[in-house]
């Protein structure tokens, strides 16, 4: 063979191992399929957990004295009266500090309650509203009742692909009634998950810090 035809043959064998190369990357690698999955899932997790979520205001008081109570009727006007109070722990002989918390989800108990109404003295002052998104307890324990009951209408309700979830605390246990078992999951599936530290309320006001993964598959 000629020195043409041996560079034609070169040319050609070349040729066939880049795109052999090129099928091994994208039928086994495929960096444009993890990546789309990765935003597939993010986005999905997402949508659950603005779910979960519900606005919370928050109001900060300072009463001078134990003889002082504080009084929201002008700030409820705007606010409204779906209020409940958490007295803050302070030194003796300093103001007294409690944070008020404005939301539909708290316990009915608690609602409305200013521990302090008794006193007489009104020498206090309130900081500033504000208000964000808030992932609530009750709503997790909604949602995994909803998904031990109907699976199948939960997803479609939702909007997203089969999923499953759970609660751990950072010592990595498990929170039982916030979390669903995987069982729905069949073998040689391909899952993928993601870790989400959340901040969680429940309906005393009180604020828990776990992770939240979520499992989703085809």
């Amino acid at each position: 063979m000629d020195r043409k035809g041996q560079g034609h043959v070169e040319m050609i064998i070349s040729f066939v191992l880049f795109v052999g190369f090129l099928l091994f990357i994208f039928l086994y690698l495929n960096p444009f399929y993890e990546s789309t999955q990765k935003i597939s899932i993010n986005r999905e997790s997402d949508m659950l957990l603005k779910r979960l979520s519900e606005p919370v205001g928050k109001l900060s008081v300072i009463v001078e004295t134990s003889e002082d109570c504080y009084d929201l009727k002008e700030f409820n006007k705007i606010y409204g009266d779906n209020f409940i109070e958490i007295k803050e722990i302070s030194n003796p002989g300093k103001p007294l500090r409690y944070t008020i918390y404005y939301g539909n989800f708290f316990n009915p108990g608690m609602v409305g309650v200013i521990s302090c109404s008794g006193k007489l003295g009104k020498a206090y002052s309130l900081g500033a509203y504000t208000q964000k998104e808030v992932i609530v307890r009750k709503k997790i324990t909604d949602l995994k009742a909803a998904y031990e009951a109907d699976y199948s209408s939960l997803i479609l309700d939702i909007g997203i692909g089969h999923f499953t979830f759970s609660v751990r605390d950072f010592d990595g246990n498990f929170v039982n009634e916030l979390s669903v078992s995987g069982d729905k999951i069949s073998e040689n599936t391909e899952v993928f998950s993601r870790d989400i530290p959340i901040s969680v309320m429940d309906d005393k006001g009180v604020m828990y810090d776990y992770i939240f993964n979520i499992r989703m598959w085809k």
